[in-house]
């Protein structure tokens, strides 16, 4: 009986270390979407941290993050209108695109 006591024990244990780590996931998944909408700027692009100017490397960087967390919340969170806008104003004649406003060209 000790034995089917400590069984049910550990069970209980794995159930509610799993629920944390969910529930610490979830918080973290949260958070992350949060911080990268703050990054998001009036230009429509995303910027290295809050209030940083408008990049299309950062940019690139959050979109995919954003859309790898596979959320309904992260892909509302972007702003798919200035996103476009922005990727738009960014995109040059020739097809290149600069990387942030007045910056240099990158042709990758």
């Amino acid at each position: 009986i000790e034995c089917i006591f400590f069984n049910l024990k550990m069970v209980n244990l794995n159930f509610n270390l799993l629920k944390n780590a969910l529930l610490l996931l979830a918080l973290s998944k949260m958070r992350l979407i949060k911080f990268l909408s703050q990054c998001q700027t009036d230009h429509g692009g995303y910027g290295g941290a809050p209030y940083h100017i408008t990049h299309l490397a950062t940019t690139y960087g959050a979109v995919n993050t954003l859309v790898s967390l596979c959320d309904e919340e992260a892909l509302k969170s972007i702003n798919r209108e200035k996103l476009y806008s922005f990727l738009m104003t960014m995109k040059q004649k020739d097809g290149s695109f600069t990387i942030h406003l007045d910056g240099e060209v990158d042709v990758r």
